[in-house]
């Protein structure tokens, strides 16, 4: 099951990039954007699972700083310091029973639209047997003035 998971998970993420070969960059994201947040809990049992969540209409603001560095805004808080990373993976002994992968990817879709795909797994270290796959999706749509 988790082979069929992962490969759903390959698909969507080949999916979100473009044939073109464009990506998500610092430039792009400058600007105001509308975004829906889903969360996914333990994928394989989704329906079930009370921590499946979606929240939409997040205003978010990305601006470039004379320095070069990036801040993003949520709502009218305070802007923060964002640091623009298009891939990261994360890898960690979460204690002596548990391991967990990280990944962290900016999708392109168009100039207008990009998505934030956050996927957490883990597996039991003695047997590699699945925990748990976790998906949180972020989807952006450019805020047209």
């Amino acid at each position: 099951m988790l082979k069929k998971i992962t490969a759903l998970l390959t698909g969507l993420a080949l999916f979100g990039c473009s044939p073109s070969g464009e990506n998500v960059t610092e430039d792009m994201l400058i600007g105001s954007w509308i975004c829906q947040h889903q969360r996914l809990y333990n994928i394989e049992k989704t329906a079930t699972d009370d921590r499946n969540s979606e929240i939409n209409d997040i205003q978010i603001k990305y601006e470039k700083q004379k320095n070069n560095s990036m801040t993003e805004q949520y709502y009218n808080l305070p802007p923060k310091k964002f640091l623009f990373e298009r891939y990261k993976k994360i890898h960690r002994n979460f204690d002596e029973n548990i391991e967990f992968d990280r990944t962290l990817e900016y999708q392109y879709v168009s100039d207008d639209e990009f998505k934030h795909v956050e996927t957490y797994s883990s597996r039991y270290r003695s047997t590699k047997k699945p925990s748990e796959l976790n998906v949180y999706t972020t989807t952006c749509v450019r805020q047209k003035n």
